[in-house]
This record gives structure tokens, C-alpha cells and sequence, in this order.
């Protein structure tokens, strides 16, 4: 491969980093919006309890007391909130269409087939946020409803600004990769040719090469490092960088340009460095 062949290869890679990046940033915009929407939203009171101990039945009063109704939760949580709620409410269906109208045309963009809206806020939410604003259910949308989906976006965003940070460490390794590419190529420009140098001249340039070969193998090895690393933007928001570069370069002709790019340096130093160690042997 040519220099101007990767120059264009990690180009290639550079704007794939670039567009996701813009992606991300977009999509977290319209995760504000969406729980800007809902934070709005009136919300329903949550039915009173109702007793249903029999006067004449001790052993189903013991019973009552003993147990929790089925489908409940601790306060505040979605299994609480979506339990028992049999009224009418239209509010969520203007969630259904704050998430059709702001989350869910960044979350499909990349889905071949058509995918319903349901689907995909079990996805970007929770199957159990997808439970609680489904017309099937017909839950009210309570407070415990508003606070756990308000939650989910939080979690989301986190995970969103965990790739961020990925795609950020990403660009960094490949502007060192370039950098390295560009300072090897204008340094090839300036060198007189071989055949026109003296022994010391030709030395000199061999340990130069040699330099270049050392900086080529840090490149590598930092770079096996961060493949093996994992960003972690909170406690439960985290993200293996090696399954962010095996999503990220799907469209390219390499899975890891960086990589691909330290060892194609090394094989033209190493090409470089026998042409010289032939000139040498002539000049003694």
C-alpha cells in the first residue's frame, strides 16, 4: 500500500469517528427533548388501596396481611407503577409520540427492516417502559410512571456519553497513527538517494529508520492496550472498545486501521532499512 493509500485509509476511518460522533451528539439532544416532553406531562393519581379482608374469614385476613398484591414493587419503581391501573389515560400516547417524534428517528436509521414503535422504546428504554406506555395495557400514566421512564433516559444518555468518550480515545489513536505516517513520508521526501551517500550518512539513516521502527511498535502496543480496555463513563454505564471498533469500521476494508497502519509503517522501514544495510556492505 502507498502512503496516499493510507493517508486515505485512516481519512476514511477519521470520518466514520466524525460521523458517529455527530450522530451521538444529536441523539442525546433529542433524548432531552423526549424527557423534557415527558417531565411535563400531567400525571394520574395511583388508585387507593382497598381492603379485602372478610370479617369472617381469619385465615385470608392472616393471609392479606402476610403478602403484597400481585404485580406490585418498593415505591417508585416501574413494577409499582404499572400495576393494577385499569383507567383510560391518553397521556401515554403523547409519550408513544414524544419518542416517535424525537428518540426513534436516530434509532432506526440503521434498521433494514421496518420496526414497530414499541420495539424500538424496548430497546432504547426497558421492555417494562414499553409495558407501561403500550395502548394494549391502557395504564395510567402516573408519577412512578413519569419518574421511571425519566430514569431510563438518564441511563441511556449515560451509555450514549460512554461511546462518546470511546469515539473521542478512538480519534486520538488514529491522529497519532497519522502523525506518525505524515512525519515518516516528509522525512522519505527530504533523503538523498542511497547511492549518493557515504558510509556515516548511511548509518545514520539506518538508526533513523530504526527510530521510526520503535515509535511503529509503541503505536502498536498502546494500541493492543486500548482494545483491551473499557471506557467507563459512570458505575453502570460502560463499554468494551473493541466492540466499539468492531461496529464502527464495518464499512471499511480493515477492522483496525490503526493496527493495520502501525504494522504497514514497520514493513516499509524494515524494506527501507535492507535497501541501506545493502549500500553499507558496498562501502566497506
Amino acid at each position: 500500500m502507498t502512503d496516499s493509500e493510507l493517508a486515505t485509509e485512516l481519512a476514511d476511518a477519521r470520518r466514520l469517528i466524525d460521523d458517529e460522533r455527530t450522530h451521538i451528539d444529536e441523539k442525546l439532544t433529542a433524548f432531552d427533548r423526549f424527557a423534557t416532553g415527558v417531565s411535563r406531562l400531567p400525571t394520574a393519581s395511583p388508585p387507593s388501596a382497598q381492603s379485602t379482608t372478610s370479617p369472617t374469614s381469619s385465615a385470608g385476613s392472616a393471609q392479606s396481611a402476610g403478602s403484597a398484591p400481585a404485580g406490585t414493587g418498593p415505591p417508585g419503581s416501574i413494577s409499582a407503577a404499572v400495576s393494577g391501573r385499569t383507567s383510560s389515560d391518553g397521556t401515554t400516547r403523547r409519550v408513544r409520540s414524544l419518542f416517535a417524534e424525537t428518540v426513534r428517528p436516530y434509532s432506526i436509521e440503521d434498521v433494514d427492516e421496518p420496526e414497530p414503535l414499541l420495539v424500538t422504546i424496548r430497546e432504547e428504554l426497558s421492555p417494562e417502559i414499553a409495558l407501561a406506555v403500550a395502548p394494549s395495557t391502557d395504564r395510567a400514566f402516573t408519577a412512578d410512571v413519569q419518574a421511571a421512564i425519566c430514569s431510563a433516559v438518564d441511563q441511556s444518555q449515560a451509555e450514549l456519553r460512554a461511546m462518546r468518550q470511546g469515539l473521542d480515545t478512538e480519534a486520538d489513536s488514529l491522529r497519532a497513527a497519522d502523525d506518525l505516517r505524515g512525519e515518516l513520508a516528509d522525512w522519505i521526501d527530504d533523503c538523498q538517494p542511497s547511492l549518493e551517500l557515504g558510509f556515516e550518512a548511511l548509518c545514520r539513516r539506518h538508526e533513523r529508520l530504526a527510530d521510526f521502527r520503535q515509535q511503529c511498535d509503541a503505536l502498536a502496543a498502546d494500541r493492543q492496550s486500548t482494545l483491551h480496555g473499557t471506557t467507563n463513563h459512570t458505575a453502570t454505564a460502560s463499554l468494551s472498545h473493541s466492540t466499539l471498533v468492531e461496529y464502527l469500521y464495518q464499512p471499511l476494508a480493515v477492522d483496525y486501521p490503526v493496527l493495520s497502519a502501525a504494522a504497514q509503517l514497520t514493513d516499509y522501514c524494515e524494506s527501507r532499512q535492507r535497501t541501506v544495510r545493502r549500500h553499507l556492505t558496498q562501502r566497506v
